[in-house]
Protein backbone atom coordinates (compact mmCIF):
# COMPACT_ATOMS: atom_id res chain seq x y z
CA UNK A 1 0.00 0.00 0.00
CA UNK A 2 1.30 3.20 -0.82
CA UNK A 3 1.38 6.35 1.57
CA UNK A 4 -1.53 8.04 -0.92
CA UNK A 5 -3.62 5.23 -0.69
CA UNK A 6 -3.07 4.41 3.45
CA UNK A 7 -4.15 8.48 3.87
CA UNK A 8 -7.20 7.80 1.75
CA UNK A 9 -8.44 5.08 3.82
CA UNK A 10 -8.00 6.65 7.24
CA UNK A 11 -10.82 9.22 8.44
CA UNK A 12 -8.64 10.97 10.98
CA UNK A 13 -10.97 12.64 13.82
CA UNK A 14 -9.14 14.33 17.21
CA UNK A 15 -10.84 12.97 20.11
CA UNK A 16 -11.19 14.20 24.06
CA UNK A 17 -11.93 11.31 25.76
CA UNK A 18 -11.55 7.76 23.62
CA UNK A 19 -12.99 5.03 24.44
CA UNK A 20 -11.29 2.05 26.47
CA UNK A 21 -11.16 0.02 23.52
CA UNK A 22 -9.15 2.85 21.08
CA UNK A 23 -6.79 3.11 23.62
CA UNK A 24 -5.95 -0.54 23.99
CA UNK A 25 -5.73 -0.52 20.43
CA UNK A 26 -3.29 1.99 20.23
CA UNK A 27 -1.09 0.95 22.88
CA UNK A 28 -1.13 -2.76 21.74
CA UNK A 29 -0.02 -1.30 18.09
CA UNK A 30 2.73 1.05 19.64
CA UNK A 31 3.78 -1.38 21.94
CA UNK A 32 3.98 -4.29 19.03
CA UNK A 33 6.20 -2.07 17.00
CA UNK A 34 8.63 -0.90 20.41
CA UNK A 35 8.63 -4.66 20.62
CA UNK A 36 10.36 -5.37 17.16
CA UNK A 37 13.55 -3.01 18.38
CA UNK A 38 14.25 -5.10 20.75
CA UNK A 39 14.25 -5.21 24.95
CA UNK A 40 12.19 -2.11 25.70
CA UNK A 41 12.21 -2.32 29.21
CA UNK A 42 9.52 -2.53 31.67
CA UNK A 43 6.84 0.58 30.74
CA UNK A 44 4.79 -0.54 34.01
CA UNK A 45 4.49 2.80 36.17
CA UNK A 46 6.86 2.53 39.28
CA UNK A 47 6.22 4.95 42.14
CA UNK A 48 7.93 6.50 45.26
CA UNK A 49 5.62 7.99 48.24
CA UNK A 50 6.31 9.99 51.26
CA UNK A 51 4.00 9.54 53.74
CA UNK A 52 3.29 11.63 57.06
CA UNK A 53 3.24 9.90 60.38
CA UNK A 54 -0.65 9.39 60.07
CA UNK A 55 -0.21 8.01 56.94
CA UNK A 56 -1.15 10.83 54.47
CA UNK A 57 0.32 11.10 50.93
CA UNK A 58 2.48 14.29 51.06
CA UNK A 59 4.64 13.87 48.33
CA UNK A 60 5.61 10.95 45.56
CA UNK A 61 7.18 10.55 42.00
CA UNK A 62 5.83 8.26 39.08
CA UNK A 63 8.23 7.06 36.60
CA UNK A 64 8.97 4.48 34.18
CA UNK A 65 11.90 3.14 32.47
CA UNK A 66 12.44 1.71 29.16
CA UNK A 67 15.05 2.33 26.11
CA UNK A 68 17.68 2.87 28.93
CA UNK A 69 15.90 6.10 29.70
CA UNK A 70 14.03 6.70 33.31
CA UNK A 71 11.03 8.81 32.20
CA UNK A 72 9.59 10.87 35.37
CA UNK A 73 5.81 11.48 34.94
CA UNK A 74 5.27 13.30 38.14
CA UNK A 75 6.56 14.76 41.11
CA UNK A 76 5.23 16.38 43.96
CA UNK A 77 5.54 17.45 47.33
CA UNK A 78 3.00 19.02 49.20
CA UNK A 79 3.54 22.98 50.29
CA UNK A 80 4.09 22.27 53.75
CA UNK A 81 7.31 19.81 53.32
CA UNK A 82 8.97 21.82 50.03
CA UNK A 83 12.47 23.01 50.26
CA UNK A 84 13.35 20.48 52.22
CA UNK A 85 15.31 18.47 50.67
CA UNK A 86 12.06 16.14 49.76
CA UNK A 87 11.85 16.21 45.81
CA UNK A 88 15.91 15.68 45.78
CA UNK A 89 15.15 12.63 47.37
CA UNK A 90 12.58 11.15 45.74
CA UNK A 91 14.39 12.06 42.13
CA UNK A 92 17.88 10.65 43.86
CA UNK A 93 14.99 7.20 45.09
CA UNK A 94 13.68 7.09 41.23
CA UNK A 95 17.00 7.56 39.88
CA UNK A 96 18.93 4.91 41.79
CA UNK A 97 16.09 2.36 40.58
CA UNK A 98 16.34 3.26 37.04
CA UNK A 99 20.17 2.38 37.89
CA UNK A 100 19.11 -0.67 38.99
CA UNK A 101 17.22 -1.27 35.52
CA UNK A 102 20.11 -0.13 33.34
CA UNK A 103 19.03 3.41 32.78
CA UNK A 104 21.87 5.48 31.34
CA UNK A 105 19.62 8.67 30.55
CA UNK A 106 16.33 10.90 32.53
CA UNK A 107 13.70 12.43 30.82
CA UNK A 108 11.99 15.13 33.06
CA UNK A 109 9.18 17.23 31.83
CA UNK A 110 8.07 20.04 33.45
CA UNK A 111 7.16 23.82 33.19
CA UNK A 112 9.36 26.79 34.80
CA UNK A 113 6.37 27.80 36.92
CA UNK A 114 5.85 24.62 38.78
CA UNK A 115 9.38 24.15 40.11
CA UNK A 116 11.45 27.81 39.36
CA UNK A 117 14.47 26.07 42.11
CA UNK A 118 14.46 22.66 41.80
Amino acid sequence: MTSSEATQLLSLAGESSPDEATIRAIEAGLNAHSASAGPIGDWSPHWIVGRDTGGAVQAGVRFLTGFEWLFVNWLWVAEPYRKRGIGTRLMSSAEATARERHCRAAHLDTFTFQAPKF
